[in-house]
């Protein structure tokens, strides 16, 4: 472990393509911090000691709440270190993958706004981050935003920089398409990745979750830009319109700035709420009777006012004589609504301003009876209008399901199915936002954290099913395999399974548990063959440690220089963290080793499109003639 004065280091958060970051403490002070390090393996690497430092003097001139804040900067034995702000959290992208799946919009808006503030004051300060994605977003315990990684960023008054036109940076899925042309970015650029970060909040995924780097560049600069809804139906018209103009092709046709993008957002909401205010106001009766005022009460519509007055005065006269002759209660015998008009029997009616004086209390009465019927009437009218739309929605449900768990279920098992996990996970999550106790969402969403290799994610989800459905033997069965992965006691697991009634599970208990035997395939660290290298290594790229992967499956090679295996896994590790030239050397050894590996071929023909250098075509061939049907549509292209 690191030695690094006035600080203990606590544990290790995670490792990258230049180097690590460990939790640390400070000795006196007890205060918590990130220490970002180098890989001393890099120190003789003058580009990226320049881009190390780089990163240090851009940190330096940031103070913002929503950014990563650098206390420090030293260069230590041979190691180059940035002592950082600590953020308690998680990154944005595993809160996404593994705790929200797509992210509502009630929660999304304000978090996405910390966002933007953050990268527009570092817009101020002259810095184009180059590099926005969920993995470079931190979300706290408290849900505080904080951005991170800066260690390509780029001055934009600075046409000296450590990579300008021609040379292409950032992490692919997330590019705009001058970035993939290696063209001049500015500021804009950095709102297209906020337009690609907004949707993989809003859907759970990024727009090209299956396309390899080839596949993904060609894409983002020639195909239109992925509808939303076709992975995530329930995204609203407002977000849909705010995306689309975040990741227009043309950068003149996007948000020119973040203050701009989040003018759109204001915009969009504010146009929103005065929508549903109108609507409110206009169904209720007090708008009504305001409109009643300047003459345009709906009311007057269907009962005429002055037509009303003229019919009962003539009604008045005429029958006068008439209805003299009679007793006053006898025309309260129905529930006539004109009897409201004689219910003053005491009035001297002989008098003509007595006449005048009951038929307006008469009209005034009949005209609120008349009110009272309307206003009934518009109430039934709108239930049943109610009524019907939810009908149609029924209707529509019973169609397209869009809105039941087993729609988005059966979804996601079709993806699962064909081995794109990714999608079938984010539909997985879809499932369960609608129905937490689906223990069958839970348990194929194990199934498929387990095929990307996220067995601690697969045990969480296996823990859910078991507690909805403790009595299902396979559920034990699948998380005891999980935890195999992870060198934790399994057997309690299997156990389970078997006295359920799974036979597999018998045999596994048989086999390993009742000899004493409760151990899996365990990391070696005291390794010594060129094989146990290898396989240390391949754990490690599992987890997505590729620097590690990168140092066994180096000194496997040192043991082995004639082991093609190892060659081409690191090649693919090197891809990994963008290291494309290297990896373009390790694809070559592996087809000197093993010429008839044709996904060696194809991959190595990819870097090669990647760094611009070399007939990247005599590769998708060859790798097509070997059978390769992904380099058969690339070798259709050179013809």
């Amino acid at each position: 472990m690191i030695n690094i004065p006035n600080y203990r280091i606590l544990k290790e958060l995670g490792s990258g393509g230049m180097g690590a970051v460990y939790l640390a403490e400070h000795e006196l002070i007890k205060r918590k911090v990130a220490i970002k390090v180098l890989h001393k393996h890099l120190v003789s690497n003058k580009e990226f000691i320049k881009r190390f430092r780089r990163e240090a003097e851009l940190l330096a001139t940031l103070d913002h709440p929503n950014i990563v804040r650098l206390n420090e900067y030293f260069e230590h034995e041979g190691y180059l270190c940035l002592i950082m702000e600590y953020v308690d959290g998680m990154e944005l992208d595993q809160h996404i993958n593994k705790v929200s799946g797509p992210i509502n919009e009630a929660e999304l808006i304000p978090m996405f706004k910390q966002i933007l503030e953050a990268i527009g004051y570092a817009h101020k300060k002259g810095l184009v981050h180059r590099d926005i994605k969920p993995a470079n977003i931190l979300i706290s315990k408290d849900g505080k935003i904080k951005v991170l990684d800066f260690g390509i960023a780029k001055m934009m008054c600075d046409d000296k920089g450590l990579t300008n036109a021609g040379v292409q940076v950032g992490t692919v899925a997330y590019m705009s398409p001058e970035q993939v042309q290696a063209e001049k970015v500015d500021l804009r650029t950095d709102t297209y990745s906020l337009g690609v970060t907004l949707y993989q909040m809003a859907v759970g995924q990024v727009p090209y979750a299956n396309s390899n780097v080839f596949d993904t560049q060609l894409q983002i600069v020639s195909k239109p830009f992925p509808n939303p809804r076709d992975i995530y139906p329930g995204i609203s018209d407002r977000l849909l319109k705010i995306l689309e103009k975040a990741v227009k092709k043309d950068k003149g046709e996007r948000y020119q700035s973040c203050e701009e993008f989040v003018k759109g957002f204001d915009e969009v909401l504010s146009d929103t709420v005065l929508v549903k205010s109108d609507n409110v106001e206009n169904t209720s009766f007090k708008k009504a009777i305001e409109q009643d005022k300047i003459g345009t009460n709906p009311l007057e519509k269907k009962y005429p006012f002055k037509l009303i007055v003229f019919s009962f005065i003539v009604l008045m006269v005429t029958g006068f004589f008439y209805f003299s002759s009679f007793e006053p209660d006898s025309l309260l015998e129905k529930d006539d609504p004109s009897a409201a008009i004689v219910v003053d029997s005491s009035a001297d009616i002989s008098n003509s301003d007595d006449i005048v004086k009951l038929t307006e209390d008469g009209i005034d009465e009949l005209r609120a009876e008349l009110e009272a019927e309307y206003e009934e009437e518009k109430k039934k009218k709108k239930k049943k209008a109610e009524d019907k739309k939810v009908s149609i929605s029924k209707s529509s449900t019973a169609a397209n399901n869009t809105t039941s768990a087993n729609y988005y279920i059966k979804k996601a098992n079709n993806y699962s199915d064909k081995g794109e996990f990714q999608l079938a996970i984010t539909n997985y999550f879809i499932a369960l936002n609608i129905d937490p106790n689906n223990h069958i969402a839970h348990y194929r969403r194990g199934y498929a954290y387990m095929k990307i290799g996220d067995f601690q994610a697969a045990i969480a989800d296996y823990n859910e099913a078991i507690k909805i459905k403790p009595k299902k033997n396979n559920y034990y069965h699948s998380r005891g395999y999980a935890k195999s992965k992870l060198n934790m006691d399994y057997c309690s697991d299997f156990k389970k399974a078997c006295e359920l009634g799974y036979n597999k599970a018998c045999g596994v208990v048989k086999d390993n548990c009742e000899k004493n035997s409760n151990t899996t395939r365990v990391v070696n660290t005291n390794v010594k063959t060129a094989e146990s290298y290898y396989k240390n290594g391949r754990d490690f790229a599992t987890k997505g440690h590729y620097s590690s992967a990168i140092e066994n499956y180096t000194t496997a090679i040192d043991k082995d220089p004639n082991y093609a295996a190892v060659y081409f896994a690191r090649g693919q590790a090197y891809q990994k963290i963008k290291w494309f030239q290297e990896a373009l050397n390790d694809f070559t050894d592996n087809i000197r080793l093993n010429p008839n590996n044709a996904k060696a071929y194809r991959n190595r023909a990819l870097c090669k499109t990647l760094l611009g250098t070399g007939d990247y075509c005599p590769d998708f061939r060859k790798a097509c003639q070997l059978g390769d049907e992904t380099s058969c549509g690339y070798e259709k292209d050179c013809n």
